[in-house]
């Protein structure tokens, strides 16, 4: 888990908030929600950025750090003097201050990274699914344009034989790349474009395709990584190779040498069969261990982090559960991450659903618990946070004991209406017939 602190940035005014594996928050519009959310999404690629090139001076050049927070996340005028951004995790450490414009960073472990895939799903999704040449709109390579890449991306996977199922919809959706057309088809054969479905159709399909595509997709398949990425790769894994070397060489300064340097390879590489049994001196297993653990964690995508804007987006109450349900469970799988904004109290409800299964997982039936809709959802509660904003501030909408989800705006909010509704009920003389 990582710490995230921001200071005086747009309507925040002073938030601290440890990072778990689900992050939601709720709040008014306008109160900072998708900046956090933002700000967030931004520090995790730093972390990966300097992780995979093991170096600062990228974000130690000109204004490199902010320039790209704020055309990436479209924060222009978000900023003043006074605001600040700290960030620490198990693998690095960085502060950022507006007035000095260049970060400070500080190695907690250089080589404790966990390559991630991250994502951002903006709430100005339904562009994809609206507009028909959609890819002619002309962006700049802000989140909204990242998005677009990711989508285009991920459709492709799924073909007229390859479908995705949409289960709470009884649709499947996929992409006919022979015409460039996204379809969805209803069980009884149906078809119909995307450009034509419904408003929450196109709020939701790509959510669907998007989750599912980075949380099982990606890892079932080979990665499909451009130029840039692989020549970087392979500066990592020279470091990478350098650094398990270090592991079992006492005199550092032969790591130079490497002439020196072929010899033990082949020294400690040596192959040898003993009572039928291939063996390794001791050096070379650890050479080789250290190589394979810092290759799984470096050049191999592990998990995906999610961040993403209000997934209630113009659908109906129970298609708002049923997306939530369906977004836990995908992300229950490896180490993927969840960070989320709403202004729903249905998704909100959804979410404490999944928490209370886990809580009451060991004493329900069993018939009962698989009748439920969120069994394939429930999540140890100690690794969601959630967290309502006010004031620029931000307060924990979590019981103590039970971590479960308690008092929050919108339960205030319905305790208001329905008090002005049982006010004037007071009042309401029924007519005579």
């Amino acid at each position: 888990m990582a710490q995230l602190i921001i200071k005086n940035i747009g309507p925040i005014k002073d938030i601290d908030i440890t990072l778990n594996k689900v992050n939601v928050i709720i709040g008014p519009q306008s109160s900072g929600k998708s900046t956090i959310n933002k700000i967030a999404c931004f520090c995790s690629w730093v972390e990966k950025k300097v992780s995979l090139e093991q170096s600062f001076d990228f974000f130690l050049k000109d204004d490199n750090f902010i320039t790209n927070l704020i055309v990436f996340h479209k924060l222009d005028g978000y900023f003043s003097n006074d605001s600040k951004i700290m960030y620490a995790s198990s693998v690095v450490k960085f502060s950022f201050e507006y007035r000095s414009k260049v970060p400070t960073f500080e190695w907690i472990n250089q080589y404790n990274y966990i390559r991630t895939k991250i994502s951002y799903i903006p709430a100005e999704r339904n562009i994809v699914s609206m507009i028909s040449d959609w890819k002619q709109v002309n962006l700049p390579k802000n989140n909204i344009f990242n998005f677009m890449s990711d989508w285009n991306i991920a459709r492709k996977v799924y073909t007229v034989d390859n479908g995705l199922d949409i289960k709470s919809l009884d649709t499947k959706y996929y992409y006919d790349e022979n015409q460039d057309i996204d379809f969805l088809e209803t069980l009884d054969g149906n078809k119909i474009q995307l450009i034509n479905a419904s408003s929450g159709q196109q709020s939701m399909i790509p959510l669907y395709t998007l989750v599912n595509y980075f949380t099982k997709s990606i890892y079932e398949g080979d990665r499909n990584d451009n130029i840039d990425n692989k020549e970087r790769d392979a500066k990592l894994l020279n470091i990478i190779i350098s650094k398990s070397l270090s592991e079992v060489i006492d005199n550092k300064t032969n790591l130079n040498n490497e002439k020196w340097l072929h010899q033990y390879l082949k020294t400690i590489l040596k192959v040898t069969k003993e009572n039928e049994k291939i063996h390794l001196p001791k050096a070379g297993e650890t050479f080789l261990s250290s190589l394979s653990d810092y290759f799984t964690h470096f050049i191999q995508t592990n998990y995906t982090s999610l961040y993403m804007e209000e997934p209630e987006l113009n659908l109906f109450p129970s298609t708002q559960k049923n997306l939530l349900y369906f977004i836990i469970s995908s992300i229950k799988e490896k180490e993927h991450k969840l960070f989320l904004t709403t202004h729903s109290p249905d998704i909100l409800y959804s979410l404490n659903n999944c928490i209370m299964g886990w809580l009451v997982k060991n004493n329900m039936p069993k018939d009962i618990a698989n009748s439920l809709e969120s069994y394939n959802s429930w999540i140890n509660p100690k690794l969601v946070s959630a967290w309502q904003i006010k004031d620029g501030e931000i307060f924990s909408i979590q019981e103590h004991h039970t971590n479960s989800i308690g008092k929050h705006y919108f339960n205030e909010i319905m305790n208001e209406t329905m008090d002005e509704y049982y006010t004037m009920l007071n009042y309401f003389i029924p007519e005579e017939k």
